[in-house]
């Protein structure tokens, strides 16, 4: 019974990641992408502090850790937030202000392969044919996607492009974040990561918010639809999201984890297509179905590497960052 409701956490959870391209989309017919941004990531902090206090309680820890003040760590962090957490979040919302967030669902997908390619560049990886192989469909997959050369004969390539630009920069955002922030779960949760990172990145973003957009434009008009955009990504998509997903990845098997995440992409037009009436055409679903041939071919390989490291990472926007506890490692 546990493991039956753990599946339909699961599924829950990939439905909440799927769902912050329409509501981002709804929250900016009122506010501007980096408000959208900014803000429900001021409240997730204020919230993920009250989750954090209690793991930290839970562990008889205080909720400060005094090895964050060290230069290397807090060098750390400030890379994590900066190349990871704000480029990934900051290039989810701006990218759906330009494209639809049906192509940016599908667009998700691209973020295993962003990983692989990272681990040969950054961890120095072996970089072998099925990485080359899925970067190449990836690649081709994404112009598909974007309409690319034949949406320049309709004047359309300028703005949708810019917005995909943006989601595919929010996936490398991602993947970045995963790759890079391994270095920190040697010291710290995964929640702590979450949090000090997000504090970090709002702590970055809040002055130039303020600056570019204002506290509130001087049209403000929030209606219903916008601020339950804001609403879903504050309190779902940046919050409990993660909190849930972290209290069932410790019952369930990462291989089991790692295949819901394809739900995103699904999820994500679904709920496109019934919020906001966009639907994906036969270019956009071949494109999708190039990168999911790519990203199934990395993950064909990556599963391997997996059960030796014990550190999947997730393919979802939203920094997701998971690490299988020690006692389930396979050897």
């Amino acid at each position: 019974m546990r493991r039956k409701l753990d599946l339909l956490g699961l599924v829950l959870v990939n439905g909440m990641w799927a769902g912050q391209f329409v509501a981002a989309t709804l929250a900016e017919r009122s506010l501007g992408p980096l408000a959208v941004t900014v803000y429900p990531m001021l409240v997730s902090v204020l919230l993920l502090a009250f989750f954090l206090k209690r793991e930290r309680a839970a562990a008889g820890q205080h909720f400060f850790r005094p090895q964050l003040l060290s230069r290397k760590t807090l060098g750390r962090f400030l890379l994590l937030a900066l190349f990871g957490m704000v480029v990934a979040q900051l290039g989810a919302t701006a990218g759906v202000y330009f494209t639809l967030a049906s192509t940016a669902s599908l667009l998700t997908l691209t973020i295993p392969i962003f990983a692989a390619i990272l681990g040969v560049v950054m961890l120095r990886e072996r970089l072998t044919w099925m990485r080359a192989a899925s970067f190449v469909l990836a690649l081709t997959g994404a112009a598909l996607i974007s309409h690319l050369g034949t949406s320049t004969l309709r004047g359309l390539s300028t703005r949708y492009l810019l917005g995909d630009l943006l989601v595919l920069s929010s996936c490398a955002g991602s993947a970045f974040y995963n790759a890079y922030g391994k270095k920190l779960l040697q010291d710290f949760s995964e929640l702590e990561l979450l949090f000090y990172s997000s504090v970090i990145a709002v702590l970055f973003l809040l002055p130039i918010t303020v600056i570019r957009e204002g506290v509130l434009p001087a049209n403000f008009h929030l209606g219903w639809s916008a601020a339950g955009g804001l609403i879903y990504l504050a309190v779902f998509h940046y919050t409990l999201a993660m909190v849930i997903f972290l209290h069932i990845l410790r019952r369930l098997e990462v291989t089991v984890v790692a295949i819901s995440f394809y739900l995103i992409p699904i999820l994500g037009t679904v709920i496109a297509a019934i919020g906001l009436g966009q639907h994906i055409g036969r270019l956009e679903l071949v494109g999708g179905l190039l990168v999911f041939a790519g990203t199934i071919l990395v993950t064909i390989y990556d599963a391997g590497a997996a059960s030796k490291t014990g550190a999947p990472s997730a393919p979802g926007v939203g920094n997701v960052l998971v690490r299988l506890p020690e006692e389930r490692v396979e050897r």
